[in-house]
């Protein structure tokens, strides 16, 4: 697995046993990158139906 699928495959798994950020209210749930400039932002993306596979797809997509 390339290391972005495995990041993908971690990140799902931490969302389904609810751990780190999955564990905090939907409302509480921002992004590390957008929770830094949460000053500077009025709003956030919610990545919550994100699946593992929509996260591997996105990341070959940046790559293009």
């Amino acid at each position: 697995m390339e290391d972005g699928a495995t990041y993908c495959a971690f990140e799902g798994a931490a969302r389904s046993l609810k751990l780190g950020l999955w564990a905090l209210p939907w409302d509480d749930r921002i992004a590390p990158w957008e929770w830094r400039k949460k000053n500077q932002l009025d709003e956030f993306t919610d990545f919550a139906d994100e699946t593992t596979e929509d996260c591997i797809a996105a990341i070959g997509e940046q790559r293009d």
